[in-house]
C-alpha cells in the first residue's frame, strides 16, 4: 500500500509529518513515488490564517481527485478547529485532530484491520526528522500565552515538554548518525520545562546538549522576546555548538497594540535586547515575525513602526497580513483594518525588510562562515546549496566538491538573495 503526506504550516507540523510517516510505514505502507496513485493520503493542515484554511481545503479536494478510491485522512490544526467543515468535503474518510495525531497509526490500524506496535513511543516524546544534513527534534508543544490574535493555544493545547533525558538521548543519537545540524523545535520553545516545574529549563537543556561529543551544531527554532535573557545570550553567542542565529517574533512595532495583543514586552525592551545581541556578535542572524494590520493599527502608527523597525539590526523576516480568527480576542476588537490596506502595508514593509536583509548579506562578503549542505549532489545538480550558522542561504561555487559535516566557506558575493561561497581548506 502506498501513502502520501501533504504538510502545511510551521516547522512543528513538518516534524509531525515525519513522525506520522515513520508510524504508518510501521503498518506496512510505503511512500508513493511522484505521479503514483496512493492508497492513503494524509493532509496535515494549518489554520493560522484564512488563506491557510483555503489552501488546505484545496489540497484535500486535490488529494481526493487525484487518488480515486484512496482513504483521505485530514489532521492538524484546521482539522482540530473545524472538524465538521473538513468532514463535509466529499471524499474525506477520517478527521483526526491534533490531540489524537500521535495515535494516528493506531487509529488507522483499527480502521483498516492492520496490526500495530502497542509499544510505539508517545506523541509528546521526542522525534527527529531531517534530510541529508539537518534534523529536527520537537522538544515542546502547545502554548499557554493566549495572545489576543493567536489561535494556536486552541489548536495545539497547553504546554507539554519532553523530558530532558529524552531530548539528550535523541540529540546524541542524531549526532551519532552524522547529522551536522540539529534544530530544536517547539510551539513555545522558550517555555520548555515550565510545565515540568523546571527552573530555566531551556538554558539547562542547552548546557547539557553542548556537552554531547561530536561535530554538530544546534539551532533554536524560535524564542519569545521576553525569554532572551542574559543567560541565553551568553549561550548563543559563546557556545560553538549553538548557531549564531535566533528567530524572535516582534509582531508589531507599536507599544499600545502590543499591550492590546497581550504581548509581554515593549518596543524599547525588544530594541535593547536585539542591540545587545548584535554587540556580542556583529555577524549574528536575528530574524523576526511581523504582522501587518492588527486591530488598532493606523496609517500613522504603521509608518512610525516602519521607521523604528528599519533602525533595528534584524536580518530575516516573515511578514503576514493579520487574519481574523474566530475564537480569539482580537476577532471582535474595534479598529479592524481593511484588506486592501493590509495588502499595501505588507508590500511596503517587505520592501523595507528586503533592503535590511540585503545590507546584512552584503556585509558578509570576504568573511568565512561555518556551513552545512542543504541539497544533495546529483547528475543535474551542479550547484550545491549551503546554510550558514547565521541562517544565510548560499550557493557553493566549487564544482565537484561535496563536503560533509560542518565546513568553512568564504563569501565572494551575492546573487538572487543568496551568498556565493567557496570552500576554505
Amino acid at each position: 500500500m502506498r501513502y502520501t503526506i501533504h504538510t502545511f504550516g510551521c516547522k512543528v507540523n513538518q516534524v509531525d509529518s515525519v513522525f506520522i510517516a515513520e508510524a504508518i510505514e510501521g503498518l506496512g505502507f510505503k511512500e508513493a513515488a511522484r505521479g503514483e496513485t496512493a492508497d492513503l493520503c494524509i493532509v496535515n493542515t494549518c489554520t493560522v490564517t484564512a488563506r491557510s484554511d483555503t489552501q488546505c481545503r484545496q489540497m484535500i479536494r486535490r488529494a481526493v481527485r487525484e487518488n480515486p478510491g484512496a482513504r483521505v485522512v485530514v489532521t492538524g490544526c484546521y482539522a482540530e478547529m473545524a472538524p465538521d467543515a473538513v468532514r463535509s468535503i466529499p471524499g474525506v474518510a477520517m478527521v483526526i485532530g491534533n490531540r489524537d495525531k500521535g495515535r494516528i497509526h493506531e487509529i488507522l490500524a483499527r480502521s483498516l484491520s492492520l496490526r500495530y506496535d502497542t509499544a510505539a513511543k508517545p506523541r509528546y516524546g521526542v522525534h527527529g526528522a531531517g534530510g541529508r544534513s539537518r534534523a529536527f527534534v520537537m522538544v515542546q508543544d502547545g502554548c499557554d500565552a493566549f495572545c489576543a490574535y493567536c489561535i494556536v493555544p486552541h489548536t495545539r493545547g497547553l504546554l507539554k515538554s519532553a523530558a530532558q533525558e529524552q531530548v539528550v538521548d535523541q540529540v546524541s543519537a542524531l549526532a551519532g548518525k552524522g547529522f551536522p545540524e540539529i534544530v530544536l523545535s517547539g510551539i513555545h520553545l522558550g517555555a520548555y520545562g515550565v510545565d515540568r516545574h523546571e527552573h530555566r529549563g531551556l538554558a539547562r537543556l542547552l548546557r547539557r546538549l553542548v556537552r554531547i561529543p561530536g561535530d554538530f551544531r544546534i539551532r533554536l527554532s524560535s524564542l519569545e522576546p521576553a525569554e532572551v535573557d542574559d543567560e541565553l545570550m551568553d549561550l548563543v553567542t559563546g557556545e560553538e555548538k549553538l548557531c549564531n542565529h535566533l528567530h524572535i517574533p516582534l509582531q508589531i512595532g507599536d507599544d499600545e497594540i502590543l499591550r492590546r495583543m497581550k504581548r509581554p514586552y515593549t518596543t524599547a525592551a525588544f530594541s535593547d535586547m536585539v542591540f545587545r545581541l548584535r554587540d556580542r556578535d556583529p555577524d549574528m542572524g536575528i530574524g523576526t515575525d511581523l504582522i501587518v494590520g492588527l486591530p488598532g493599527e493606523t496609517e500613522r502608527s504603521f509608518d512610525q513602526a516602519c521607521q523604528w523597525i528599519a533602525d533595528l539590526p534584524l536580518t530575516h523576516f516573515h511578514i503576514f497580513p493579520y487574519s481574523r480568527r474566530p475564537g480569539t480576542e482580537a476577532y471582535a476588537m474595534d479598529g479592524q483594518v481593511g484588506g486592501k490596506d493590509k495588502k499595501e502595508r505588507a508590500a511596503r514593509l517587505r520592501e523595507i525588510c528586503r533592503s535590511m536583509q540585503v545590507e546584512f548579506m552584503s556585509g558578509m562578503k570576504g568573511k568565512t562562515l561555518r556551513s552545512v549542505l542543504t541539497s544533495k549532489p546529483g547528475p543535474t545538480n551542479k550547484t550545491l546549496s549551503v546554510l550558514t550558522g547565521n541562517y544565510l542561504a548560499g550557493n557553493l561555487m566549487d564544482m565537484g566538491e561535496s563536503p560533509s559535516g560542518i565546513f568553512s566557506v568564504k563569501v565572494s558575493g551575492l546573487s538572487d538573495d543568496k551568498l556565493l561561497v567557496h570552500m576554505v581548506g
